[in-house]
């Protein structure tokens, strides 16, 4: 079990601290839109906004803040950019008590959102990390050779949005979220909706919820309570398989969530919702990317209302030891044909993305599976002094690329040199102003 580690001064990005905080001093949890709206919409701290006799908010809060709570609990001690310019990268972001995670942002063209002149605008998708490790077991993906070694606080998880947009390219605005960076959040879960409803509160972050996206590798009864807390956050499921004895090959896990609950569960979710939810699908040669397997998932699939996201195997070091290759792009084509020929609930063919990491995610090991902090890694696993090594078991991370039905996928690019820059302030405010000279691509 993770050890119980909340700050002794909670960051005030932490919605579960702060509303807990005014509840026990009498004041309305009203009061935190002030504060987030002061502290994110205008880039103040904690002792700036106590100091304002502008803003409104009763002297006992002023105290309160000053007291009990510090501007931010987390600092971006390293930025590797993608190998090209403007499509975007990986932070480290180093908790309050030295543990770190990784998230990584990903610059992409939006077709959806036109500007005036028709042509499509940039984006910018953060992808969030919940828990420093994973203990969910998934045999493709390097995360889990950490290990779960602790939840993230809802401030951690907050800030991590707050250091990503000072990270974004000016003319890629921070538009969506997903939760598939290192954890499974639905393991995590009060944090993650307190999170969540930072992200989504207009005096914080202003992110619609349908930006949202919440990936889990199956976690039925945290399905069927978001469907009840937020029902306009997308749901992605990591399924890999479809069936419950192939599955465990991929997922051990899924042992403690057979499969025919998992989508009892999506079931549920898309009925309560009325959204889609994503089935995530790493293809991997020669173990569940066959025709035969295919026509297995399209049946799954058949009647539901669900959308397939295809991802061929990115190679890690722990997939190389259960022997996985990369399919083909002739073998990843054809299986999304084949899934595509089955009907949905609308009756029509069921929609099936098939999605190649790209190589600028490939390039900083941002791309899907590939997140893990190489340093921690290499610390668990040293052999003992009988020559074993203690590994744990790999948990689930999901797609990271921002390239679409293509299965053409650019070639791998050699990874440029880490470079390491601290944040411009050892102790920052979760969105401070930004120091030019050491962020190249200021919000």
């Amino acid at each position: 079990m993770p050890r119980d580690r909340r700050p002794l001064v909670p960051s005030v990005l932490d919605g579960i601290a702060l509303g807990q905080a005014l509840d026990d001093a009498g004041l309305k949890r009203l009061h935190m839109k002030t504060v987030w709206h002061e502290v994110i919409q205008r880039g103040r701290g904690v002792a700036e906004i106590a100091a304002d006799s502008r803003v409104n908010m009763p002297q006992k809060l002023r105290k309160l803040l000053v007291d009990y709570f510090c501007d931010g609990n987390t600092e971006v001690t390293e930025w590797l950019p993608n190998s090209a310019a403007g499509t975007g990268g990986k932070l480290e972001v180093r908790l309050h008590d030295g543990l770190r995670v990784e998230t990584v942002i990903i610059e992409h063209q939006d077709d959806r959102a036109a500007g005036a002149r028709g042509r499509a605008r940039r984006r910018s998708t953060v992808c969030v990390s919940s828990q420093v490790g994973c203990k969910m077991g998934c045999t493709f993906c390097s995360t889990g050779t950490m290990g779960l070694l602790a939840h993230l606080t809802a401030g951690e998880i907050a800030e991590q949005v707050a250091h990503a947009k000072r990270y974004c390219s000016a003319d890629a605005p921070l538009r969506n979220v997903v939760f598939m960076g290192m954890g499974e959040p639905l393991d995590n879960y009060d944090n993650v909706l307190a999170a969540l409803r930072t992200m989504n509160d207009q005096a914080a972050f202003r992110l619609a919820y349908k930006n949202i996206t919440m990936s889990t590798v199956g976690v039925v009864g945290r399905i069927d309570q978001l469907a009840e807390d937020c029902p306009d956050v997308n749901l992605a499921l990591s399924l890999h398989a479809p069936t419950q004895e192939l599955r465990l090959k991929i997922v051990p896990s899924g042992g403690a969530f057979p499969i025919d609950d998992i989508v009892g569960a999506i079931d549920r979710y898309a009925a309560k919702t009325g959204r889609k939810v994503m089935l995530e699908y790493i293809l991997i040669d020669g173990v569940n990317a066959s025709q035969g397997v295919a026509h297995e998932l399209g049946r799954l699939c058949e009647g539901r209302r669900v959308t397939v996201n295809i991802i061929p195997y990115n190679p890690t070091d722990i997939g190389e030891e259960h022997g996985f290759r990369t399919p083909s792009d002739e073998t990843a084509v054809a299986f999304q044909h084949t899934v595509i020929q089955y009907l949905d609930a609308d009756g029509k063919k069921i929609y099936v993305t098939l999605r190649r990491s790209s190589a600028n995610g490939r390039s900083v090991e941002g791309a899907c599976g590939q997140l893990v902090l190489k340093e921690l890694q290499r610390r668990r696993n040293k052999p003992k002094a009988n020559g074993d090594c203690a590994k744990e078991a790999l948990p689930d991370i999901e797609d990271l690329g921002a390239g679409g039905n293509d299965a053409n996928g650019g070639a791998a690019v050699k990874r440029k040199r880490r470079r390491r820059r601290p944040s411009p302030n050892p102790n920052p405010h979760p969105n401070p102003k930004p120091d030019p000279k050491s962020n190249p691509n200021p919000d």
